[in-house]
């Protein structure tokens, strides 16, 4: 049992750190938007990880080409990030 937990530890912590690389440029759209939406809310980059539900639905859940344009629309991004 102990090994197992350990095992899904290691596998969890890789995954987490596979995930930090992708979509970098996708977060970076994502982040200058909300700034331009909502210019009192600036989101540090660090807080916007793959794993987040939101940012899947922005970006995808694989890598995207850096010219690719964000998924979400504005009014879901007001509606997130806007207090």
């Amino acid at each position: 049992m102990r090994a197992f937990l350990l095992l899904l530890f290691t596998l969890t912590v890789y995954t987490a750190a596979q995930m930090q690389g992708m979509n970098k440029k996708c977060r970076e759209k994502v982040q200058v938007r909300i700034h331009e939406i909502c210019p009192a809310r600036l989101v540090p980059i660090e807080l916007l990880t793959d794993g987040d539900i939101w940012l899947s639905k922005c970006c995808g859940a694989s890598e995207r080409p850096d010219n690719a344009p964000i998924l979400c629309d504005d009014a879901y991004l007001k509606k997130t990030f806007c207090p």
